[in-house]
C-alpha cells in the first residue's frame, strides 16, 4: 500500500497520464486508500488477540473513517455523475461525523494509572497547546469564514471544519500526553502523524475553498491520502504487536523535549497572533 500511495502521489504531482480521466483517477485512487484504512482497523479489531477496550478503540476509529469513506463515495458520485459538487453537500455530513468519533476513539485508549500531580501537569500542558491551536484556527480560518457574506448553512459547515480540526488536534494532544497501556503504545506514532497531516490538509482545504480553487486531484489530496495511509498502517502495526512481533519504540518513548516544548510553542503562538491582531488594527485578515 505504501508503493500504491507513492504512485498515486506522483500522479497528482506530475499528471503523467495528462488530463485524460483526471477526475476518475483522482477520486477512485483516493477511495482505495480510505477503504484500506477502514479494512485495516476492522482487521485489527477482530483478527487480533485482543478484547475489551482495545477492540472498542479500533471499532470506533473504523466507524469514523468509515464515515469519511462514505463521504468520499458520495463526493465521487457527484464529481463523476453530477459533474458538479455543491457545497455544502451530503458528503459534508459524513466528513464531519469523523471528528467526534476520532476523539472518542482516542479517549477510549486504556491508559496507565498516574499520580494526581502528574495528571494535573499533563492537563495544564495539554490545555495550553489546545488554546494555542484554537487561537490560530480562529484568527486565520474561523473569523474569515464568519464574515465572508455567504449563506448561514455554508458558513456553519465551513466553520465546522476548522472547529472540528481543533477537536482532532485535541486527540493528537492526548496521544502525546497520555501513557497508553500494552500494545497501543506502539501505534501512537503512526496515528499521531496521520491525524496531524490530515488536520493540516483540512486547514489548507478550507483556504482553497475560500478562494474557490479546489478541484479533484489537487496536491492537497496527497495530505489526506497520507493521513489515511498512516492510520491504516497504525492498525496493521497494532496487529503485528499483538502477535508478538517487536516493531520498534513507541511515541511515548520519543525524546521528552519534543513533548515538553509544545506548551511553550503554544504560548509563543498566542503572543504572535495577539501582536499581529494589534498591529493590523483591522481584525482578521479578510
Amino acid at each position: 500500500m505504501i508503493l500504491y500511495f507513492l504512485v498515486y502521489s506522483s500522479w497528482i504531482l506530475f499528471r503523467w497520464t495528462g488530463e485524460v480521466n483526471r477526475t476518475l483517477i483522482s477520486d477512485v485512487g483516493y477511495q482505495i486508500l480510505s477503504i484500506f484504512t477502514v479494512g485495516s482497523m476492522v482487521f485489527a479489531a477482530f483478527r487480533s488477540n485482543i478484547q475489551g477496550r482495545e477492540r472498542l478503540v479500533w471499532l470506533i476509529l473504523a466507524l469514523g473513517v468509515g464515515f469519511l469513506s462514505v463521504g468520499d463515495l458520495y463526493f465521487m458520485y457527484a464529481d463523476l455523475i453530477l459533474v458538479e459538487v455543491s457545497f455544502p453537500s451530503i458528503a459534508d455530513v459524513f466528513y464531519l461525523l469523523f471528528y467526534p468519533l476520532a476523539l472518542v476513539g482516542i479517549l477510549a485508549i486504556p491508559t496507565k494509572v498516574r499520580a494526581a500531580e502528574d495528571r494535573t501537569l499533563a492537563l495544564i500542558d495539554f490545555g495550553t497547546v489546545l488554546v494555542g491551536a484554537g487561537t490560530l484556527t480562529w484568527y486565520f480560518f474561523v473569523a474569515p469564514l464568519v464574515g465572508d457574506g455567504s449563506d448561514r448553512l455554508s458558513q456553519f459547515v465551513s466553520v465546522a471544519y476548522p472547529i472540528s480540526d481543533v477537536l482532532l488536534l485535541a486527540a493528537i494532544g492526548l496521544l502525546l500526553y497520555r501513557q497508553p497501556e500494552g500494545n497501543m503504545r506502539s501505534v501512537l506514532r503512526y496515528l499521531g502523524v496521520g491525524l496531524t497531516v490530515y488536520w493540516i490538509s483540512d486547514l489548507i482545504y478550507t483556504e482553497l475553498s475560500l478562494l474557490g480553487t479546489y478541484e479533484s486531484g489537487h496536491w492537497v489530496d496527497i495530505g489526506w491520502s497520507f493521513g489515511y495511509l498512516m492510520m491504516g498502517l497504525a492498525a496493521l502495526r497494532f496487529t503485528r504487536e499483538t502477535r508478538g512481533v517487536n516493531s520498534g519504540r513507541a511515541l511515548s518513548d520519543a525524546p521528552r523535549w519534543v513533548i515538553n516544548a509544545l506548551p511553550f510553542l503554544a504560548l509563543l503562538l498566542n503572543v504572535g497572533v495577539s501582536l499581529l491582531a494589534a498591529l493590523s488594527q483591522a481584525g482578521p485578515r479578510r
